[in-house]
């Protein structure tokens, strides 16, 4: 046990170690990004039904900006791993 602390305090003191979760939703799925899920079906829609779109469109954004960062993340991530390999080969 004292070694996976001592393991997980050198990860987390590495200046190239880089990870950070991101909390939030997601509009991600397995085939391309999706429209947003919003509609209003009246023609004449009442206010409460405006104010549920605008909320609707507020969490797909949202949920884009969450994904954006993930998606920064995992770039972060590959290319620091990259580097750290290509400086020490033998690892």
């Amino acid at each position: 046990m004292k070694k996976i602390i001592i393991l997980l305090f050198i990860l987390l003191i590495n200046q190239n170690f880089s990870f950070a979760y991101v909390i939030g939703g997601s509009n991600l799925n397995f085939m391309e990004y999706p429209e947003p899920n919003c509609h209003l079906y009246s023609f004449e829609p009442s206010e409460k039904d405006i104010d549920d779109y605008k909320d609707c469109i507020r969490e797909y954004v949202e949920n884009a900006n969450f994904d954006i960062q993930r998606i920064e993340q995992a770039k972060s991530k590959a290319i620091n791993e990259a580097r750290r390999k290509l400086e020490n080969p033998s690892f």
